[in-house]
């Protein structure tokens, strides 16, 4: 009875590993721009929701809704940044602020963007969103979500027009490292 040798050689798997190797080279830069273009669009998602949100309460209770930056998820605060978190409420007075004695109601808090992303607003909005009862926006404008590294060709906008309809688009020509306070 004759043995086979199965196998391989140590010839077969060194070029088998150079192939590899090449393979990886080529294609890992590809798949960290995927990531990266992943990653930026899926925050940008989290604010879309956010804002569709809003407009959608803002009709269905036929009252202002306002979106705020929020450190705390209770309170309304200008000392914070976008990105460290915001809250969605009910503004039943409409004094722009959160009060829960005059019958204010927080209907969200959103922790804010994962990661090392920075989410720049125009003046407009620097503090607040409002959305009237009929579902329109106070006034259009809109946000840059931008990656860590500031690089705009992954970067994605936010555009909030007057009717208060958020959308995102891409190809942002904006200075990502510009403040978003």
């Amino acid at each position: 009875m004759k043995r086979i040798a199965t196998g391989f050689t140590l010839i077969e798997l060194m070029i088998t590993l150079v192939v590899v190797a090449v393979l990886l080279t080529v294609a890992a830069p590809g798949f960290m721009s995927t990531l990266k273009t992943n990653a930026v669009q899926t925050q940008a998602d989290l604010l879309l929701t956010t804002f569709n949100y809003a407009r959608s309460e803002a009709a269905r209770l036929n009252r202002t809704v306002i979106v705020c930056r929020s450190i705390n998820g209770t309170a309304c605060s200008s000392s914070s940044s976008w990105q460290d978190g915001w809250l969605v409420y009910e503004d039943v007075d409409s004094d722009g602020t959160v009060e829960t004695g005059d019958g204010d109601t927080v209907l969200r808090v959103y922790d804010g963007l994962s990661g090392d992303f920075t989410l720049v607003p125009t003046s407009g909005f620097t503090n607040r969103v409002v959305y009237r009862a009929s579902g329109d926006a106070s006034t259009a404008g809109r946000f840059v979500v931008c990656p860590s590294d500031s690089d705009t060709a992954y970067a994605r906008e936010i555009k909030i027009n007057i009717v208060g309809r958020p959308r995102i688009s891409e190809g942002v020509t904006t200075d990502c490292s510009a403040s978003s306070s």
